[in-house]
């Protein structure tokens, strides 16, 4: 599509903006000013997961949990953890799982402690965004 590298730039940076304004920390620096389709972070090694939170059961969820009527909304926002494994569909795992890889990210060893902190502030992100498309009229 053309222009999306520019249009999802503009996103990402005007969401990373948000949230360092409000206090959540974020790897973002600001926009890269040579071109229109990258921002500048700060250096991060990532532990190579993807969440996904829903408030609204949709999309793949409903592969894997027939049982529940699509559009369902829940109360607290649902969370799926996959690994990124593009060779795979990025897979869906769960917190022990993931806990068992033993992964060890900047010298940092991702337990318990640490997947409950990344869930944490997960959530709250998604909290709080969602309230800011709530107030747009979007969901």
């Amino acid at each position: 599509m053309e222009g999306k590298g520019r249009i999802t730039v503009e996103t990402s940076s005007s969401i990373f903006s948000f949230l360092n304004a409000v206090g959540v920390q974020t790897a973002f620096v600001g926009r890269d000013n040579n071109t229109d389709n990258s921002f500048v972070a700060k250096h991060c090694e990532m532990i190579p997961i993807e969440l996904v939170i829903r408030r609204i059961a949709t999309g793949t969820f409903l592969n894997l949990n027939p049982d529940i009527s699509e559009g369902f909304r829940f109360i607290s926002p649902v969370v799926e953890i996959h690994i990124k494994d593009d060779t795979n569909h990025d897979p869906l795992w769960s917190i022990e799982t993931l806990i068992e890889q033993k992964f060890v990210i900047n010298g940092l060893l991702v337990d318990q402690k640490v997947v409950d902190k990344i869930l944490k502030l997960s959530k709250l992100v998604y909290e709080i965004l969602e309230r800011v498309w709530h107030s747009i009229d979007y969901q």
